[in-house]
């Protein structure tokens, strides 16, 4: 409601209305008046929605429109009598529909031919001055006039190169500065803008140089972006500095939609780029296990197996570091053939998930500690479920760790215990207006803080 206009008192809810831009009369939507919306509650300061769209131009309808005249060869040529268009664009024949993206208004398309066609004649004006001064050049005096021409031609070449590439410099940093505006912030001082935003967009090991560029001055530049809608600038209240403020951005500028797009392939790639790096600094700390002496003997377990003879790492093979999935195993093997009969299985066979418990098991897992040991008989269970016992299991197992350096899943260390705690410390100085950060305990993860 607050984009509106005008709008016809006539309509009622669920009328169709036309819509056009401003200084456009040709209209480019249609839709649906909502109901409760009259010409009296729209327009600047109101909230809502006004009109419900059926179809706009760029919408999927004019693009199975353009795709069929594309197919037929049905396609007029020629531009619009009214509104100066060409039908073969498939704008309507109107100068203000380009390419099923936007629509512009006519006094504004004509103001930007105007001024191509005015750059157009300067340039030819000055071709013909050049030509007419090189006529009154004597022929003795052509060799070393033309050379030293040349030399000059050559540097202004230069410096035209140089203005371009700063030119289009200064446009991608501004682009992407204004990626990084958020509403809330504005209005926002141009210095601000300045120093926080344009300078960090540039790109990596460029430099911003105004002098070197076409616009000579921040504010011309602003200047003329104000006048592609694209941002909004506000003076200073005396009037003196005409552009003081960054006050608005048009998020939906169709340039910054190709800059968010850009924004996005490039942080892909730099992802790719830094996951491909990363990987080869990549550190990891898994936790392993050792079996208790006391239990190995209870339950008379496979010394290779609890040694880790057959680990898929050298650096574990004939440590008793176990892996998870490992000291799971030896548990599995034990249930399903005991070593005492070596045929007859824990395991319920009418019930999977329940296990019979012998007497070493009972010892090994339930047998309360001396401390824990008290006068009253202890109780043992007959049976438990395979995950109780899975977890029991590996509650009573000795912890180690491992710092894997990967991928390769190479072991740089490997320790009993909990693996080392880094510890980040923050020391105030100046009566905390100066900070500064300790890092302690990368050593134990072979990490020089140096590089």
């Amino acid at each position: 409601k607050s984009g509106i206009l005008s709008f016809p008192s006539s309509s009622s809810a669920n009328s169709l209305v036309s819509i056009c831009v401003a200084d456009n009369p040709q209209p480019f939507a249609i839709g649906h008046v909502t109901p409760g919306t009259s010409s009296e509650n729209v327009g600047v300061g109101t909230k809502g929605v006004a009109v419900k769209i059926v179809s706009c131009y760029g919408d999927d309808w004019w693009r199975q429109g353009k795709l069929a005249r594309e197919e037929s060869g049905g396609k007029e040529g020629g531009r619009g009598s009214t509104f100066g268009g060409n039908y073969e664009d498939d704008g309507y024949g109107n100068i203000g529909f380009v390419e099923g993206k936007v629509v512009l208004g006519l006094q504004r398309v004509q103001q930007e031919e105007i001024t191509k066609q005015e750059d157009q004649w300067g340039e030819e004006e000055h071709d013909v001055k050049d030509g007419v001064d090189a006529i009154n050049i004597s022929s003795e005096e052509t060799k070393s006039s033309s050379e030293a021409n040349n030399d000059n031609n050559n540097k202004v070449d230069e410096d035209e190169e140089d203005e371009v590439d700063m030119d289009d410099l200064l446009l991608l940093s501004f682009y992407r500065s204004l990626l990084t505006i958020t509403p809330s912030s504005l209005p926002m001082p141009i210095s601000t803008y300045y120093s926080k935003h344009l300078l960090p967009s540039r790109p990596p090991d460029t430099t911003l140089d105004f002098k070197q560029s076409s616009y000579k001055k921040l504010g011309v530049f602003l200047l003329e972006q104000a006048g592609t809608d694209i941002i909004k600038v506000k003076p200073s209240q005396d009037g003196k500095d005409k552009v003081a403020f960054l006050s608005s951005v048009n998020k939906n500028h169709m340039a910054l939609r190709d800059a968010k797009k850009q924004r996005r392939t490039e942080e892909g790639s730099d992802e790719k780029s830094s996951s491909s790096s990363s990987k080869k600094k990549k550190m990891a700390i898994v936790t392993l296990y050792i079996i208790p002496p006391h239990i190995v003997n209870l339950l008379q377990l496979d010394k290779d197996a609890v040694k880790a003879t057959h680990a898929k790492s050298e650096a574990r093979r004939g440590t008793g570091f176990l892996t998870l999935p490992e000291c799971r195993d030896i548990l599995n093997d034990y249930i399903t053939v005991t070593p005492s009969t070596s045929s007859s299985s824990l395991i319920d066979e009418y019930d999977p998930e329940c296990v019979f418990l012998n007497g070493p098991l009972c010892d090994a897992l339930y047998k309360p500690s001396k401390k824990q040991s008290s006068s009253t008989p202890t109780s043992y269970p007959e049976s438990t479920t395979r995950k109780d016992l899975m977890e029991l299991w590996i509650d009573k197992m000795e912890t180690g760790y491992a710092i894997v350096q990967m991928p390769g899943n190479v072991i740089v260390d490997m320790k009993r215990g909990k693996p080392p705690m880094v510890k980040i410390e923050v020391e105030c100085r100046q009566n905390k207006k100066k900070f500064v950060t300790r890092v302690r305990g990368l050593e134990e993860y072979n990490i020089n803080p140096a590089n």
